[in-house]
């Protein structure tokens, strides 16, 4: 765009003023300076784009992964969110001229993106990333026959022991805030540990406005048992929180009982017939 230019942030000043910029127009409010960084060592954080009389007109943030072993290759990883652009500058080309650089900042790592909405999973698309290996599913908060007629629907309870959390983040780079919240589920000899957050919904249905929320599974540290016992948890979690919807993602193909499949929205560049986890993502740090 003629009359802009477009600036690495880098230092806590720059990713303020960026911050800022976004809560100015009431967006992503839960973004804080924290949580993307507070250990500033040069990283590139973002990007802000500027007219050149100084006006901001669009941000991107970035989020560091853990590295991830695809092939026996080690990949670095990055996941770019929280994008925004000003109204009267849409439709300009500012989207694809943002993932374009991000793609040149990071040229030796995978890019994700797991919180894209319908145009910029197309910009996305276009510009060479493609749809991670991922289930989405809607899981219905009906138990298992097998497991009610037997009594044993499992248990579920909130971490709070800081132990359990530091022992995760340990896998993270300490530069930000991290914030997720951990549940235990317990059946048997199931012991595992599962990350969520509650998404709210506003919907309009002729002249009444409907808010319902759904929880919202970010990360396992047993896949195989949470696809085998989700249709509990969904359950336990109506108990506890009153959450009515389930969300959560699946490298299986396989289809939990009790559930609906969804529009997969994860997406990484280069295009490889993969899914990486969400860990470290803007997930981690409460943003979705």
């Amino acid at each position: 765009m003629e009359n802009s230019h477009i600036k690495e942030i880098t230092n806590k000043e720059e990713l303020t003023e960026a911050i800022k910029f976004i809560h100015d127009h009431n967006y992503s409010l839960e973004t804080t300076v924290e949580k993307i960084c507070n250990r500033f060592d040069g990283r590139t954080l973002g990007l802000i784009l500027k007219k050149n009389d100084g006006e901001i007109i669009a941000t991107i943030f970035y989020y560091y992964q853990p590295e991830a072993k695809i092939n026996e290759i080690r990949y670095k990883v990055v996941n770019y969110s929280t994008i925004f652009i000003k109204d009267q500058y849409r439709g300009k080309g500012l989207l694809t001229l943002m993932l374009n650089k991000t793609k040149e900042i990071f040229p030796n790592y995978l890019i994700t993106g797991y919180t894209l909405d319908p145009k910029v999973r197309h910009i996305s698309s276009k510009i060479g990333f493609g749809y991670m290996e991922n289930y989405r599913r809607l899981i219905l908060p009906i138990p298992k026959l097998q497991s009610i007629m037997k009594f044993k629907i499992g248990k579920l309870s909130k971490v709070s022991e800081p132990a359990v959390y530091s022992e995760i983040y340990k896998e993270l780079d300490d530069y930000r805030k991290y914030e997720i919240i951990l549940w235990r589920y317990q059946k048997n000899d199931i012991d595992i540990l599962i990350g969520t957050t509650i998404i709210k919904h506003k919907r309009n249905l002729f002249k009444l406005k409907i808010k319902t929320s759904s929880l919202i599974i970010l990360w396992t540290n047993n896949e195989k048992v949470l696809l085998k016992e989700s249709s509990n948890m969904a359950f336990l979690f109506l108990l506890e929180l009153g959450s009515k919807f389930l969300t959560t993602d699946f490298e299986s193909k396989k289809k939990p009982l009790f559930s609906f499949g969804l529009e997969n929205q994860f997406m990484v560049f280069p295009k490889l017939k993969v899914r990486v986890s969400p860990i470290g993502s803007e997930f981690f740090s409460g943003i979705i």
